[in-house]
């Protein structure tokens, strides 16, 4: 692979012996915009999780279960060899140095994108076999990358009240009172979307999040907002220009060595406190690494957005309708339908719904063995048809001014075979489990994780992701801290407001894949008393139904079966009076049928 060489000449040129590639930017973001997509451009892999390690001789690239077989295809003639994690005998990154590399070895970083405390950890595991770790202020992929992509620049807007239900003022002042509490001069935030909920501001620099690069520092009088200052629009000058001070982004380095007194206590997550970020605050002020308490805050929806999650589901639910009654007619009337073809529809149909700001994350159009592919992305180049007899997977969301949708649906086009209808049901037993859980106020997301993998469990199966993570109010699609996973949990207690998919799966490589994914609200199911502390329980923000041609319901109980039919009856009644007369023929129809 001629950019691995061209690599490894410039490793050689600044004395490295290896060279960390992690998915990542200085936000430390999920989604990257393709200015910083350096693993994606060095090793051709495209998922969004992955870590790549080059040395002189050999490379290798770690991900998740999520991505396995993709990236076996997009890895194929690199030289890159795939390690699986979390699998049995996976090697982890630091024991792959130590066993490819001699004493006095180095391995290099860049300083801007690898946090400190990740760092520190490898650094002391190397340093037993004589290697050490040495920081770059420069990543020297960029020096071999010809035509990388522009600097994001998306016009920065103002999110009104009326969607957020507090202002940023109020913010301000919570994070004002965390930095008096701990005693401290400062905070820093490098996440994208902690600084888009504390300043209610929302841009477009990295698809499918509305997010705006940039770094923002807090004091007990002033707040720092660095990024792009032409990107600023009149009308958020006007909103929040007496609340921050808009400063150019690279200044931020800058002024880390000249905003604070001598010894200045200044905070910051320790999941965004980077090596660049620590050495600069190293020359004066002390950086304190702590836990952010945004993401708790923002975790927990008021009212509004409450409101507004409701409303944009019902939008995103008509949207859905839309969809698959133009994607059945079409099949039915002998129209080719490709997966590209439905991913583009799906889209279309969104960006009409009102306060749509298109999709909020890549849609999955899989047909067939693609859909075993858990995080597939169909192209021009992978593109297949949608046709009879197979199950086509649908995973798929919007972003709105008052909210962020995602759903899963898995659908048969003709007639399930025998097997594929076991499964399916195996899924779907498990997502209502765990839909209809009444639990005590404490648990967490990781103790209810169980319930929607029972079914599977029972049969000697698993599915290697999680099921289900928190959702964002017009944010990002992943949104902590809580998640439904024993896999990587923290296992952060589940709450009244707090927005959480569920989204069990099977998936059987190179046949099908299926996967039920619904959005819910953590409700209050029965208030505290002097006897009990209060249970808590899930109320359904999606609106689409279930296909019941995938359905044994020999393998539901009674309840279970119940559940279906009243969802899909929901469906109708939620929907009825958003859909014009065809529409809701055809959707009434389908909860019987299923066309």
């Amino acid at each position: 692979m001629n950019r691995l060489v061209e690599l490894r000449k410039i490793m050689a040129g600044n004395g490295f012996d290896a060279w960390l590639v992690p998915s990542t930017d200085p936000h430390q973001s999920e989604y990257l915009p393709d200015y910083w997509k350096r693993r994606a451009f060095l090793t051709g892999f495209s998922g969004s999780a992955g870590d790549a390690v080059i040395l002189m001789d050999k490379a290798g690239l770690w991900t998740d279960s999520r991505y396995f077989i993709q990236a076996e295809t997009e890895l194929e003639g690199t030289g890159i060899e795939l390690h699986r994690l979390m699998t049995p005998g996976v090697i982890s990154i630091s024991d792959y140095l130590l066993a490819n590399l001699k004493p006095g070895s180095v391995v290099g970083f860049d300083s801007e994108i690898m946090l400190e405390d990740a760092c520190s950890e490898l650094g002391a595991t190397l340093l037993k076999g004589g290697i050490s770790l040495k920081p770059s202020r420069e990543n020297i992929i960029d020096s071999i990358w010809e035509g990388r992509p522009d600097f994001p620049d998306s016009t920065i807007f103002p999110l009104g009240i009326e969607f957020t239900g507090e202002s940023a003022e109020a913010r301000l002042t919570k994070i004002r009172g965390f930095i008096a509490q701990n005693n401290a001069s400062a905070m820093i935030f490098a996440g994208l979307d902690e600084i888009a909920w504390i300043t209610n501001l929302r841009g477009s620099d990295i698809d499918y999040n509305p997010f705006f690069i940039s770094y923002l520092i807090v004091t007990p009088d002033n707040a720092f907002l660095y990024t792009g200052i032409n990107k600023v629009s009149e009308e958020t000058w006007k909103t929040v220009g007496n609340l921050v001070e808009f400063q150019p982004y690279y200044q931020f380095y800058e002024d880390l060595e000249s905003l604070f007194e001598k010894n200045a206590k200044v905070l910051m997550d320790r999941n965004f406190l980077t090596v660049r970020i620590s050495g600069h605050l190293k020359n004066n002020a002390r950086a304190i690494a702590v836990d952010s308490p945004v993401p708790l805050w923002r975790s927990l929806k008021n009212e509004t957005e409450l409101e507004g999650m409701r409303k944009s589901h019902v939008r995103d639910g008509v949207a859905l309708v839309r969809f698959f009654k133009w994607l059945y007619e079409s099949l039915e009337n002998g129209v080719r339908i490709t997966e590209y073809e439905a991913s583009n529809k799906i889209d279309e149909f969104r960006s009409q719904m009102p306060l749509s700001h298109g999709p909020s994350f890549e849609t999955i159009s899989a047909f067939g063995p693609h859909g075993a592919i858990v995080h597939y992305t169909s192209t021009p180049e992978t593109d297949v048809d949608i046709k009879k007899d197979g199950i086509f997977l649908l995973d798929s969301g919007g972003q709105y001014s008052d909210g962020t949708t995602d759903i899963t649906r898995t659908v048969v086009i003709g007639t399930p075979t025998s097997h594929e209808k076991t499964m399916f049901t195996a899924v779907l037993a498990g997502h209502i489990d765990l839909a209809r859980a009444v639990f005590p106020e404490g648990t967490s997301g990781k103790q209810l994780d169980t319930l929607a993998r029972k079914p599977l469990w029972d049969m000697g199966l698993n599915y290697g992701h999680g099921t289900g993570h928190g959702v964002g109010m017009f944010s990002g699609v992943h949104e902590g801290p809580q998640a439904i996973s024993f896999y990587r949990c923290r296992g952060v207690a589940m709450q009244k407001g707090m927005i959480t998919t569920n989204e069990p799966g099977y998936y059987e490589p190179g046949k099908f894949g299926i996967r039920i994914e619904n959005v819910y609200e953590t409700v209050v199911n029965r208030p505290a008393d002097e006897k009990a502390s209060a249970f808590l329980g899930f109320k359904n923000l999606t609106w689409f139904p279930i296909d019941n041609k995938l359905i044994d319901y020999s393998l539901l109980s009674e309840v279970q079966a119940d559940w279906v039919k009243q969802y899909n009856r929901q469906c109708v009644e939620i929907l009825k009076d958003h859909l014009s007369e065809d529409e809701l023929k055809w959707l009434e129809n389908y909860i019987v049928n299923v066309l």
